[in-house]
């Protein structure tokens, strides 16, 4: 793990209110050493937003954090990671670390689909599922299954679309009616995702523990124990590894994107 000169990125300057993405940096390489001993006869999940491989950090390079994020599933034995904002500029590299770590993935090559995952079993099959999803474009469902012990098990990471983020104006009509507007494009999001029947869901949902989205997928009988570590600077939590069966969850600190890692010990064996 990195120590050393920090600066912060020009994309990050911008949103480094109080400075709260430098203190969310500076906890994550203090803390970045923590890790928690994998749970017996479970299957590891992780979710990850990996910012483009873009780390606050100005130092890091692409090929540092693409490094450490194949450095993260080692360590800490994540059985299967879910990535959001994957840039598949660097599907070469990422390539070359897969066959290194003896790993398996999803589409890398795939223009459209932003969402990636990596898996220490062999995929039997990939299902792409269209969702009206980030910003204005057309964002995909990558679903995956995998048999792990004679066992079917059916994985979908998603990244669901941004709350406004009209500060300035959040007393205003318009900024509420676009809050109320997001709250419903994510329930339908949410809808197509629970009609897919997964096994397990995860990914970057852009909606917190506070909101109304998070107390319907607990009334649709997903179980989320995660912690309330913020996963982003913004003192959120909104990257979940929800299941349908009982797991224990940890929030990694890693300086490597703009959010932090969700990891959950899924009961399968």
């Amino acid at each position: 793990m990195f120590s050393g000169d920090f600066v912060l990125r020009q994309s990050f300057k911008s949103r480094n209110r109080d400075n709260q993405i430098v203190k969310f940096y500076d906890k994550n390489m203090t803390y970045a050493n923590v890790s928690f001993t994998k749970a017996k006869h479970t299957l590891r999940v992780g979710t990850l937003n990996v910012h483009g491989f873009g780390s606050i950090n100005q130092f890091h390079t692409v090929e540092d954090s693409i490094r450490e994020l194949f450095e993260l599933i080692r360590i800490h034995q994540i059985d299967i990671l879910c990535i959001q904002e994957y840039v598949d500029l660097y599907s070469k590299k990422i390539t070359s670390y897969l066959n290194r770590f003896k790993l398996y993935s999803s589409d890398l090559t795939c223009k459209v689909v932003m969402n990636l995952i990596i898996s220490r079993y062999p995929i039997d099959t990939i299902v792409n599922v269209p969702i009206l999803g980030y910003g204005t474009s057309n964002s995909k469902m990558i679903i995956i299954k995998c048999t792990i012990n004679n066992r079917p098990i059916t994985i979908g990471n998603v990244h669901l679309s941004l709350y406004p983020r009209d500060y300035a104006n959040q007393d205003t009509a318009e900024y509420k009616a676009a809050v109320y507007n997001t709250i419903d494009l994510h329930k339908a999001q949410l809808k197509l995702i629970y009609d897919n029947k997964l096994d397990i869901l995860s990914g970057d949902f852009n909606f917190n523990k506070s909101e109304p989205e998070y107390q319907w997928m607990i009334d649709l009988g997903w179980m989320d124990n995660s912690s309330r570590i913020p996963t982003t600077p913004y003192g959120t939590t909104v990257d979940f590894v929800w299941t349908k069966v009982p797991k224990q969850s940890h929030v990694l600190y890693y300086p490597f994107s703009d959010h932090r890692p969700v990891i959950a010990d899924v009961e399968i064996y």
